[in-house]
């Protein structure tokens, strides 16, 4: 515990200038920034982190970490990703020990009590959680339960079936179901559609007067209709930033499905939250996914698909080809008891569209 309070303190000045980076960041909003600055403050706090470290990473920096991550996802449009981060991170900052609680932060440039921010963080999570089940649960309304709050739902879209809105509202729940099932290509089609048909709306239809039961009151469907667009707008700017991309595994590569899949989201993760490689997001990466054993030299490393035998890596990669690395001790905190500390320094890491190996 002395050690993950050692990481609080102000006695790691090698952490202070990340911390203090991400703590600005997150103020001025900028928080792909932020979640960058919170990775390097943790990794840098521990040049060599233990198992234990590792398993229970402390809540202060986790907790901001999976803060920062969830409002990038939120505003990327994927509302319940986001709500998983934010409750992961809601689960962190209450496990923490009252001697966790107790250890000196640097935050905003002034010293504060870890127990203190804990606690300011969660109301804000928790708030934020509240608002993003409410617009999911506004914009698709089949997610609701009861029937007659769906139907309720639907009916603040539109006067009637054949209504612009209500399609405009069909098309935000169908873009919304497909970005869920990780179809952003599928989203944006209908989107795009939504955004068109609700802007052909006529004055005397925007005009008209439409109940709102489950809020009790009257709105006009020009502001259903700018609701709507709104959300779709801002919907549709998130899907065209998701990598339409597959991360495929060798069939040699070990563990069950379920474990093969969470090591999926840790690369997919990193790619997403990784700075300047935006432009080229919608790359396909098929078939790119590799490990990366060496360095041979300076700007060598030997390189084989995931999973593959040690005989068949006989592929070279130069660094400045790698797009994205993931150190073996975050691979291995996903596949738990896999043995691969015989291989060296494991790496995986995402080729540049059209580099070749």
């Amino acid at each position: 515990m002395a050690a993950a309070n050692a990481r609080f303190s102000t006695a790691a000045p090698q952490k202070m200038p990340h911390a203090m980076l991400a703590s600005k960041a997150s103020l001025s909003g900028d928080w792909r920034v932020a979640v960058d600055a919170f990775r390097a403050a943790y990794s840098e706090a521990s040049p060599s982190p233990s198992s234990t470290t590792r398993l229970f990473p402390p809540p202060c920096t986790a907790r901001t970490c999976g803060y920062t991550s969830g409002i990038l996802l939120e505003r990327q449009g994927d509302l319940q990703d986001a709500i998983t981060r934010w409750r992961r991170a809601i689960g962190t900052a209450e496990s923490a020990s009252e001697a966790d609680r107790c250890a000196i932060v640097i935050l905003e440039e002034r010293q504060r009590r870890v127990g203190e921010v804990l606690n300011e963080l969660l109301d804000s999570m928790r708030s934020s959680i509240n608002k993003a089940e409410d617009r999911i649960l506004t914009s698709h309304p089949s997610a609701i339960q009861d029937e007659s709050s769906r139907r309720a739902k639907w009916a603040s879209a539109s006067k009637a079936e054949e209504d612009s809105d209500w399609d405009d509202a069909y098309g935000l729940s169908i873009a919304i179901w497909s970005t869920r099932e990780g179809n952003p290509k599928a989203a944006q089609k209908p989107c795009r559609l939504a955004i068109a048909l609700a802007e052909t709306a006529t004055a005397a239809h925007r005009s008209a007067i439409e109940a709102v039961p489950v809020v009790k009151r009257n709105n006009s469907v020009g502001e259903v209709l700018d609701n709507h667009l709104h959300d779709l707008r801002k919907l549709l700017l998130g899907i065209t930033m998701i990598p339409d991309a597959k991360v495929p595994l060798s069939p040699l590569a070990p563990g069950d499905p379920a474990r093969k899949q969470r090591l999926r989201a840790v690369i997919n993760e990193r790619y997403l939250f990784t700075s300047g490689i935006c432009c080229d997001k919608k790359d396909a990466l098929h078939n790119s996914v590799v490990e990366l054993r060496g360095p041979e030299s300076a700007d060598r490393w030997r390189v084989a698909y995931i999973g593959a035998d040690l005989k068949t890596a006989d592929m070279r990669v130069f660094t400045a080809s790698m797009e994205v690395v993931v150190l073996c001790n975050e691979r291995d905190s996903f596949l738990a008891g896999i043995d691969r500390l015989s291989l060296g320094r494991i790496c995986l890491a995402i080729r540049r569209p059209g580099t070749p190996l």
